[in-house]
């Protein structure tokens, strides 16, 4: 998968690379397979592209990257430049689980025992379609960057059946795009 971000073209790289997440990949945690439903995107360009809100790191593009705030697929970090995908949903089954903490809870309970070797792998599937709903961005109990605060880099499928408040989804439904 291509992680890449065209620095002249940013969001437009958002929606390539939330395309590939939400509708051509799958989470494993140890044979254990999961959809992603919800992701954002965070990424820092000093000059282009100032958004405080990113946690800087220095790692290579796909990487994992456990934080305090949730789990990330790393964007690619040079000088200057970094970011990362966070993943706010998953779906096994029939089951939605929404929050980044929760999901870093949920993937260790698939984990087996300590001794045992456990695996977490994002893993190429066929498209399946399915319609992504463009928002804004999830920051609770964060100060407001006026320019960042609100973009649409919240992406997420399923709507309807997402773990959130009424309130949210309607907000969601009224200030969404389509991709």
């Amino acid at each position: 998968m291509d992680y890449s971000i065209d620095v002249k073209n940013i969001e437009q790289s958002f929606d390539r690379i939330a395309t590939d997440l939400l509708r051509k990949s799958e989470l494993i945690v140890n044979d254990i397979h999961f959809k992603i439903t919800e992701i954002e995107f965070y990424y820092f360009h000093e000059e282009l592209h100032p958004d405080n809100y990113t946690h800087e790191h220095n790692r290579n593009a796909g990487e994992w990257r456990f934080h305090n705030r949730g789990l990330d697929i790393t964007l690619q970090s040079v000088k200057k430049q970094d970011g990362g995908v966070l993943i706010r949903g998953l779906k096994h089954n029939s089951e939605y689980v929404n929050g980044p903490r929760k999901i870093i809870m949920w993937i260790f309970e698939k984990f087996g025992k300590v001794n045992d070797k456990n695996t977490l792998i994002l893993q190429k599937k066929d498209d399946n379609g399915c319609k992504i709903t463009k928002t804004f961005r999830h920051l609770p109990k964060k100060i407001q960057d006026k320019n960042y605060h609100k973009k649409y880099y919240r992406y997420l499928t399923n709507l309807d059946e997402l773990d959130m408040s009424k309130s949210i989804k309607a907000e969601i439904k009224q200030k969404s795009k389509k991709i």
